[in-house]
């Protein structure tokens, strides 16, 4: 197989693996799961998941040894594709415990309030299909105002800078649900539960 269409999947203890390697493999790549930082670093891309708490996602994170190859990875070029967890640890840091994350984007992580400013109550997580606005009309992984599937309570705050790629609104309330620099790219929603569209990012992915 091209070695372009080739993923590792980075195993840290905090992602849904299976089903990434599952539908990067029926678009037609090739992925594996490795904790191991000689595998990664041979890679040029590389899926970051994430599911749970952010605290504990950068402890796990730190725990596997498997920081420092991938900021070797992101310096040298290779594509890097954060999902959910995986994008919010890319962050500076977050409402959700202390410490920072890798500081890839000097973003904050927040949580979404229990009210809005007319006082209705906010339903937390943040669960279902919403839609996604393409900022970067010359994005090769997304179409303009494409339905993605959330589960999530915290959210980038960046709708407004200029690495947000797409921002998606709840509540009232707009937030990053993609955020890009260069090689390095993360998505709030699951791609890997979002169907059609998903698919579609995913082989884009493959093409970079």
């Amino acid at each position: 197989m091209d070695n372009s269409k080739k993923v590792v999947v980075v195993d840290y203890g905090c992602g849904n693996l299976e089903s990434i390697v599952n539908i990067v493999e029926h678009v037609g790549g090739e992925a594996e799961t490795s904790d191991d930082a000689m595998v990664i670093s041979r890679y040029n891309k590389i899926i970051l998941p994430g599911v749970g708490h952010f605290e504990h996602g950068m402890k796990c994170l730190k725990n596997s040894g498997l920081i420092d190859v991938l900021n070797k990875r992101k310096n040298e070029g290779a594509h890097i594709l954060g999902i959910c967890l995986g994008m919010q640890l890319m962050t500076a840091s977050s409402e959700e415990g202390g410490g920072k994350g890798l500081c890839w984007f000097d973003f904050e992580t927040k949580r979404f309030p229990n009210i809005t400013q007319d006082n209705k109550k906010i339903v937390v997580p943040h669960m279902g299909w919403n839609k996604t606005n393409l900022l970067d009309a010359n994005s090769p992984l997304l179409e303009n105002e494409s339905r993605f599937y959330f589960v999530h309570s915290y959210y980038v705050d960046a709708s407004e800078h200029e690495n947000c790629l797409t921002v998606s609104e709840y509540e009232g309330i707009k937030f990053a649900s993609g955020i890009k620099d260069g090689n390095v790219i993360g998505f709030q929603f699951h791609p890997e539960k979002s169907h059609k569209n998903g698919m579609f990012l995913f082989k884009e992915f493959l093409k970079l």
